[in-house]
């Protein structure tokens, strides 16, 4: 397994979490959402197998497409770049008209950015940019602040184990499910490995 390929799927895993709180906070809201498995292609080369259709998929298979950045955002005044980031070019060609958002959560989960293609897709277009994550000049289509809606963001249920399930067990400031809680060693201090 080549480096460029394993510092990807650690991306995607760590990923996850994020789209697990958004599909929590839309089930809050009333919203009926299925999040599929993730599967971890074995080589680079057999990525195109291992691509998804999406993060989530709502009843009418609508997509959810969600990211989680880096840095701290409230709103659009501290928006820490000068225009949203949709997804790249070629994602949003794959995905076409089948995505009912976009939405991008705040480091802190404390704020999400919300695009909606059927009110925005008139306003998108393409740049490049240099991707943060590898480096590498990516085609990424993005559109003007004014076409997103900024929020608060309210994590409903927060926990969450390092495997993706929900985590009911707390230690320190981590959280396990019940296959991975950690066992109480003589001292009764939790043994973390």
């Amino acid at each position: 397994m080549t480096p460029e390929h394993q510092q990807f799927l650690e991306r995607l895993d760590r990923s996850r979490p994020a789209v697990l709180a958004v599909a929590d906070w839309l089930r809050w809201n009333g919203r009926t959402v299925t999040v599929p498995e993730v599967r971890f292609a074995p080589s680079a080369d057999m990525h195109e197998e291992y691509a998804d259709n999406g993060d989530m998929f709502l009843p009418d298979g609508q997509i959810v497409e969600v990211k989680h950045i880096t840095r701290c955002f409230t709103s659009a005044a501290d928006w820490p770049f000068r225009e949203f980031f949709i997804d790249t070019e070629a994602r949003v060609a794959r995905l076409g008209n089948n995505v009912a958002a976009y939405i991008v959560l705040s480091a802190d989960y404390a704020a999400m950015g919300m695009v909606i293609p059927k009110n925005s897709r008139e306003h998108w277009y393409v740049s490049e940019k240099v991707n943060g994550n590898t480096g590498k000049s990516a085609r990424r289509v993005t559109c003007t602040l004014e076409h997103v809606t900024f929020r608060p963001f309210e994590k409903r249920f927060a926990h969450y184990c390092h495997c993706c399930k929900w985590g009911a067990f707390g230690v320190g400031d981590k959280w396990f499910c019940r296959e991975h809680r950690p066992h109480s060693s003589g001292s009764g201090i939790p043994a973390i490995s």
